[in-house]
């Protein structure tokens, strides 16, 4: 009879240390998950990044104002052409500011003629490339930019007068500043729509041996042009 009396004591000593057991369980504190790291600050409210160097390609239009005055008078010698070409460069991304710097190359055909007293002129212009800064704001996978810097443009002009022909051709630098919209398509495809202005000053023109004295030409060329970039 003393063993089974005290079956009762021992259970009941073993449900009080079983429930201190779980009530000391139950204060310690809950396992803390690792924080998520951090994003960095050049990633716009998380959105797309613009940072990177690209390459691309572009097709568009240019017309260039070229207005010759000297001894043979005055002569308008504007023209249009379509034009080509490729660009490369490199964009930060700091916050909503996008920054970088951009070079491009661009061919297309201009030519005119134009008869002056005594004889006529021919103007031309093929290539032209450029030099930029870029400057712009992203909203995302819009990005709105400035962009302007140095150009440089190659130049023919020749002279007919007194049945001979003076052939002049001039590598001329000037500026040049625009801007565009640019929307990335994929993380590594955008295409953009962009327009520059180009002052390559005035040049002065020679026509020896034609009669037709010197000139000079002032010129200047709008470039309006779509293209697609593809950043690395």
């Amino acid at each position: 009879m003393t063993r089974f009396s005290s079956l009762p004591a021992a259970l009941l000593v073993f449900g009080m240390s079983a429930g201190a057991a779980c009530a000391a369980d139950l204060s310690r504190p809950a396992p803390v998950a690792p924080a998520a790291p951090a994003y960095p600050e050049t990633i716009a409210a998380y959105g797309f990044n613009w940072t990177g160097a690209y390459v691309g390609a572009n097709v568009g239009y240019r017309w260039l104002d070229d207005k010759a005055s000297g001894a043979a008078g005055r002569a308008n010698l504007n023209s249009g052409s379509a034009a080509g070409g490729l660009q490369a460069g490199y964009l930060f991304q700091t916050g909503p500011m996008v920054y970088g710097a951009e070079l491009d190359a661009t061919y297309g055909r201009n030519s005119k003629s134009a008869n002056v007293p005594g004889g006529r002129i021919d103007a031309a212009m093929d290539w032209q490339g450029s030099a930029r800064g870029r400057l712009g704001f992203a909203f995302d996978r819009v990005l709105v930019y400035g962009t302007g810097g140095v150009a440089v443009a190659n130049f023919d002009s020749d002279g007919h007068g007194g049945g001979k022909t003076a052939t002049n051709s001039d590598t001329r630098v000037g500026w040049t500043a625009g801007g565009g919209l640019e929307y990335a398509l994929s993380k590594n495809v955008s295409l953009r729509g962009e327009y520059l202005y180009s002052d390559f000053g005035r040049n002065s023109v020679s026509y020896p041996g034609t009669g037709l004295g010197g000139s000079k030409q002032d010129l200047t060329s709008h470039l309006a042009r779509l293209g697609v970039n593809f950043k690395f």
